[in-house]
């Protein structure tokens, strides 16, 4: 009897529960999966916007070698009033192909900044100096969801 309970309270948790009707064979899904997004939230310190935007000018060569061996599709910087004294006024926004294309991405940008000229003490200066600067206050992944 015990057993038989046990049986139907699992069996009624999967049906509840049970997948997503976008897994379901012959459903047809609302949308298909575009490209990955990365956002980096920053809050930059009063006064020091274009001094932050300058500091990220100076480090674009790997950025741009990057998109021409198509490991970023697209890297935008947009700037907005705060909404609260701990809100963000800019975000670094990335664009990538594919979730795929993040795997060994660390690697594959730390070479192309090698062969750009930047070295570990050059890129720690920076960090240290844009410290000074700015604030980040998180990042996020997202995919584009492209509505059918």
């Amino acid at each position: 009897m015990t057993k038989n309970r046990t049986l139907l309270a699992i069996l009624l948790a999967v049906g509840v529960a049970g997948p997503n009707r976008a897994q379901v064979p012959g459903y047809d899904s609302p949308y298909t999966e575009g490209t990955v997004w990365g956002f980096t939230f920053v809050r930059v310190n009063p006064g020091m916007l274009w001094e932050y935007v300058r500091s990220l000018k100076a480090e674009m060569a790997p950025i741009d070698e990057a998109k021409k061996q198509g490991l970023m599709l697209s890297y935008r910087i947009v700037v907005a009033d705060a909404s609260t004294p701990d809100d963000w006024n800019v975000v670094i926004i990335s664009e990538y192909k594919d979730m795929a294309t993040l795997d060994g991405f660390d690697a594959k940008m730390d070479a192309i900044a090698s062969k750009a000229g930047f070295n570990e003490q050059k890129d720690k200066a920076a960090v240290v100096k844009r410290g000074d600067l700015r604030r980040l206050l998180g990042s996020k992944l997202g995919r584009e969801l492209l509505l059918k």
